[in-house]
């Protein structure tokens, strides 16, 4: 509870002090306090930053995008509060605050209980829309990544520090399987998330730009991002279709596609292609693919990451044989 909950129930502040210093309540944010000794979990921390925002600021980042059921969420190091450029809370304990001058509408939100206590009583909680939790998700990583890398003492980077590349591809790596996710699944739309990048600040935003360029482009994991980034490299590949039904096929949509020169990239990952009955699926597909004359060139994506400079050749090459044909 808060500390106006706490008089609003006739709860005095010598009370409260006495419960602090005998450790039967604990202070969990300033002026927000757990009124039991033992562990905190997760859920409690949500709701104590939610209290802490005093009703005007909405829980956004990772924390709503898990309450969406997104699964690739980045890791993030505290619960981040959404508030108007008045909002005067600051950053404390395991809260993040980030302002805006377009504060949206909230969307509640009832966590889940993790005793029949709490299952009577749940209040639902006030959180940010969805394409801007995402968004806000991305940008943390952003703000991250960039203040990890190695700086001069007039603030410049380093030219080419080690462990920058490493580093920074995986940062992106996380980005784009996060706004990829969400758009597959139905989430949010390219056009959404678009709308918020032009609104959002340019600091920390170069992640969320290269994702978000990606999804709409058409790539709908991070494994077809990093064929796009293969793809774009080459003088000699156009912009493929991604993920758009085959001409003549509206059935068939491949990750990637070259009509010009009857050619099929998929990328092979796991979790789409060798379990269960998938491999036969996908056998029985490639099969009538090769039948109306496409060629299919499936890569893994630990090729695209380990062999890029392989892959690329190979898929040239089969682009060449595709337009002399």
């Amino acid at each position: 509870m808060s500390r106006t909950q706490a008089a609003a129930a006739g709860i005095s502040r010598a009370a409260i002090r006495h419960a602090l210093e005998s450790q039967a309540w604990q202070e969990l944010l300033p002026g927000v306090f757990a009124a039991f000794s033992g562990p905190v979990t997760e859920t409690h921390r949500i709701r104590a930053a939610w209290l802490y925002g005093r009703g005007r600021a909405l829980v956004t980042g990772n924390v709503t995008c898990r309450a969406a059921g997104l699964r690739y969420v980045p890791a993030e190091d505290g619960i981040m509060l959404l508030g108007p450029t008045g909002f005067r809370r600051k950053a404390t304990g395991f809260v993040r605050v980030r302002r805006t001058t377009r504060m949206p509408s909230a969307q509640l939100w009832t966590p889940p209980a993790s005793t029949p206590h709490e299952r009577q009583r749940r209040t639902p909680i006030s959180l940010a829309p969805t394409p801007r939790a995402v968004l806000d998700a991305a940008l943390c990583v952003g703000l991250r990544t960039a203040q990890s890398i190695p700086r001069r003492a007039n603030g410049t980077p380093l030219p080419r520090p080690p462990g920058v590349a490493l580093v920074y591809g995986r940062a992106l790596q996380d980005v784009r399987a996060l706004v990829c996710e969400a758009v597959q699944r139905g989430k949010v739309s390219p056009a959404e998330l678009v709308d918020e990048l032009e609104h959002a600040p340019q600091q920390g935003s170069m992640l969320a730009r290269r994702a978000i360029a990606d999804a709409v482009a058409g790539c709908r994991s991070a494994p077809e991002c990093e064929l796009r980034d293969l793809v774009t490299s080459s003088d000699e590949l156009p912009e493929a279709r991604w993920n758009l039904p085959l001409p003549g096929q509206p059935n068939v949509i491949p990750d990637a596609c070259w009509p010009e020169a009857r050619l099929i990239v998929e990328v092979d990952s796991v979790q789409w292609h060798r379990y269960g009955d998938a491999p036969e699926r996908t056998e029985q597909r490639r099969a009538m693919l090769a039948s109306l004359g496409w060629t299919v060139y499936p890569v893994s994506p630990r090729r695209l990451r380990t062999e890029p400079t392989i892959v690329l050749a190979e898929i040239v090459a089969a682009y060449r044989a595709g337009l002399a044909r």
